[in-house]
C-alpha cells in the first residue's frame, strides 16, 4: 500500500529505487507508524482528559506498600527492571509475559505493577 501510493503519488520516484532502498524505507516507515500512534494516544488521552468522566481522589487510590503484594513468583521475574517491586507474580501465559516486558521497556514507564492473582496478594 505503501509503496503503491509512494510510486502513484510521486512521479519522480521509481519502483526500483524504492526496492534498493528498502531497509531505509522501512525505517522510516516504522518510524512515521510509531509517531502517528503516539499523536493518537495523546489525542485520545486529552479527550478523555476533556470529558471529565473520571475522578482520582483518596477513594479510588491504592497504596503499594511493602507487604501488601505477595507474589507467586515466576521464574523469569528478574527480567523485568521496571516492575515496583522485586518479583513479579507468576505469569500465565506467553502472551502476558510478552505484554509485561513490552511493557517493561516502554521509555515513558517508570513503575508498574502486575495484577497478582487473588489467592497471592494481600488484601489492599
Amino acid at each position: 500500500m505503501v509503496i503503491t501510493r509512494l510510486v502513484k503519488d510521486r512521479e519522480d520516484i521509481e519502483l526500483q529505487a524504492l526496492v534498493s532502498k528498502k531497509y531505509q524505507l522501512k525505517r522510516a516507515i516504522s518510524k512515521k507508524l510509531k509517531s502517528m500512534i503516539e499523536s493518537s494516544k495523546k489525542y485520545s488521552f486529552d479527550k478523555l482528559l476533556e470529558t471529565q468522566k473520571f475522578t482520582f481522589n483518596s477513594k479510588n487510590m491504592i497504596e503499594f506498600l511493602p507487604n501488601s503484594y505477595v507474589p507467586n513468583p515466576d521464574s523469569r521475574s528478574g527480567e523485568f527492571k521496571k516492575h515496583h517491586y522485586t518479583y513479579v507474580d507468576r505469569l500465565d501465559s506467553q502472551d502476558e509475559y510478552d505484554v509485561a516486558k513490552y511493557i517493561d521497556d516502554l521509555d515513558g514507564v517508570t513503575t508498574w505493577v502486575k495484577n497478582g492473582s487473588p489467592t497471592s496478594t494481600v488484601p489492599l
